[in-house]
């Protein structure tokens, strides 16, 4: 051998065919350690045989493991013991020699040995072609004569039970045999004829006698329901199993407010800071009965007969409607016309007032209205007129009505029922983010069952609510912090993110219209040397807990503080989903 290749225990197929393939010599002898996953398989040493024949390559295996030498020589290959052996323990040639040799076999007992495992299985492949049978009986058969007792009596020794039943010897020799017999009812004649029978090797034909062989089915269903059971459980140990790894990292802390734009129907550029939005447009009716919050009186009005009079010297008219306001306040309208005499003076030169009664009304209904006899009144636009007098059955009753406010306020309550409805199904979502204040909400097609004014305790508001925002992923607004912030690092640093660092996202500026939102994304982490988590986690999976162990401790500024694995009882193998595999910094200052 030109050149040896020394492998691991646990080294893949795979990976020694790499290692083949850049090897330039031709003869190569591969130094397998006892133990190794290579060479307790047949599958991978045919397939590296058949890579080397394809490369032209000359391969001997070279190992102390017994299974996999007689594993590599039934394939055919050169196998030694070490690589100080000149010598080797099966080879190519060595098995061309051994086909044609004559295979002997000892009939001079009684009774053949009971054949092992191994040559049960034998098939007319596995003997070589035209092979000789020597029997030893043959040599005596001529001169001994046949003894039938001797072989009764080793009928009885081994089948006690059936010599007791009395059941006919030639019962007991009752079986399938190739090719048709001549009816032998001696025993002794029958035990010679299968003495002399030529071996025939099993399969292709050849029949075993079912008193010499047990049925396998039952422990073929044993052992694989066993190594079911094993794979079960591997599988449930690899998914049930957690690992984390607790490693101290040189680092520094890191804040910053990078920018980020979401826009409608765009591709995500990370590097310069755009992420892609998908605009939510939804249209829906909406109703709510609202309460109305406005008053009005609604009692019986005060009425009265006043009496006017007039100062002047020429005579007053006063138009029905006019109004007539108390010292107090209260207003009331005459009901009709009235004409007030001019004032004139007496026999005794005393200026005497023209006066005439008039009926009023409270403008207002209530009890207000409700004035004494002594109460003086002015009349609108008729400085010489006044009037005198009171007036009663004025009632208080206060009701409810729909007011202007009422209606204005139901537009507004109605778009912020139907706003927050749909912001709590968009909240769903998760791993989407959106502004709520961003929203583009307007309330179309409003109606009222009641007019201002009306009186009512409540009315009912109508209207279609249209709701424009725009939502974005999560995962690509970090992304997009994340890679601008790491252009700014020096080329050998890196973001240590973890679950404890804070990238929170608030809004600058909305135009849903152009389907455009603008953010502002806040990064609270640290930077040291550069770890890939996912990267790594994932390139973890289904490691033994010692080379997980080794793969952390190469990465510069790192020290692996633990590497635990739970429950205590899983196998010492990563898990498979990256899930259960948890890496956890803690930093540490320079």
């Amino acid at each position: 051998m030109d050149e040896f290749l020394y492998l691991e225990a646990d080294e893949e197929i795979t990976s020694v065919i790499d290692k083949l393939k850049g090897l330039e010599n031709n003869s190569i002898g591969l130094v397998v350690p006892k133990g190794s996953t290579i060479a307790q398989s047949l599958v991978s040493l045919k397939l590296l045989q058949k890579e080397a024949t394809r490369l032209h390559k000359d391969i001997a295996i070279v190992t102390g493991d017994e299974v996999g030498r007689n594993l590599a020589a039934q394939l055919g290959l050169t196998v030694y013991a070490d690589v100080r052996s000149r010598t080797p323990l099966a080879s190519p040639a060595a098995k061309k020699e051994a086909v044609g040799e004559p295979i002997e076999i000892d009939m001079s007992k009684g009774e053949q040995a009971e054949p092992d495992e191994t040559q049960r299985e034998t098939t007319h492949e596995d003997f070589p072609q035209k092979f000789s049978v020597h029997r030893y009986d043959e040599e005596h058969r001529a001169e001994e004569p046949k003894k039938v007792e001797p072989v009764k009596e080793k009928l009885k020794e081994v089948a006690p039970e059936i010599t007791a039943k009395a059941v006919p010897e030639e019962e007991v020799f009752r079986h399938h045999v190739v090719g048709d017999e001549p009816d032998v009812t001696d025993v002794s004649e029958r035990v010679e004829m299968e003495a002399a029978r030529p071996m025939i090797p099993q399969g292709h034909g050849a029949v075993k006698p079912q008193s010499r062989r047990r049925n396998p089915k039952p422990l073929i269903f044993f052992i694989g329901s066993i190594i079911i059971l094993l794979l079960v459980l591997v599988g449930v140990d690899l998914a049930v199993a957690k690992l984390e790894v607790k490693l101290s990292v040189v680092a520094d802390v890191i804040e910053k407010d990078i920018t980020v734009s979401a826009e409608r129907d765009k591709t995500a550029d990370y590097e310069n800071g755009i992420i892609s939005a998908t605009q939510v447009q939804k249209e829906e009716a909406v109703e709510k009965t609202i309460a109305a919050t406005g008053e009005k009186e609604a009692g019986e009005a005060a009425r009265g007969s006043l009496t006017f009079k007039n100062e002047s010297g020429v005579e007053e008219t006063v138009a029905a409607g006019t109004t007539v306001e108390s010292a107090g306040g209260v207003e009331f309208t005459l009901d009709a016309e009235i004409k007030v005499p001019k004032a004139e003076l007496n026999s005794a030169g005393d200026k005497v007032l023209g006066q005439v009664t008039g009926a009023v009304m409270a403008k207002t209904p209530g009890s207000a209205g409700n004035l004494p006899a002594s109460t003086t009144y002015v009349i609108s636009g008729k400085s010489k007129l006044s009037a005198t007098g009171a007036t009663t059955g004025g009632v208080t009753k206060k009701v409810k009505v729909v007011s202007k406010s009422d209606l204005e306020s139901a537009r507004d309550k109605l778009k912020e029922e139907k706003t927050v409805e749909i912001n709590s199904s968009l909240t769903q979502n998760k791993g989407d983010i959106f502004f709520p204040e961003a929203a583009l909400v307007e309330l179309n097609d409003f109606s009222s069952d009641k007019s201002a004014g009306d009186e009512a305790d409540q009315f009912v508001a109508k209207g279609k609510v249209k709701y424009t925002n725009l939502v974005f992923k999560e995962s690509e607004f970090q992304q997009a912090v994340v890679k601008q912030t790491e252009k700014t690092l020096p080329a050998d640093k890196g973001l240590l993110l973890t679950e404890g660092d804070i990238i929170s996202p608030t809004l600058e500026s909305s135009d849903i219209n152009i389907g455009k939102i603008t953010t502002k994304g806040k990064l609270k982490s640290h930077i040291g040397p550069k770890i890939d988590i996912p990267a790594l986690t994932k390139s973890w999976r289904l490691k033994s807990i010692k080379k997980v162990r080794d793969s952390a401790s190469q990465i510069n500024d790192v020290t692996v503080d633990t590497v635990e694995l739970s429950p205590q009882y899983a196998l010492p193998i990563a898990p498979y989903f990256t899930k259960n595999i948890k890496i956890t910094l803690e930093y540490q200052k320079k």
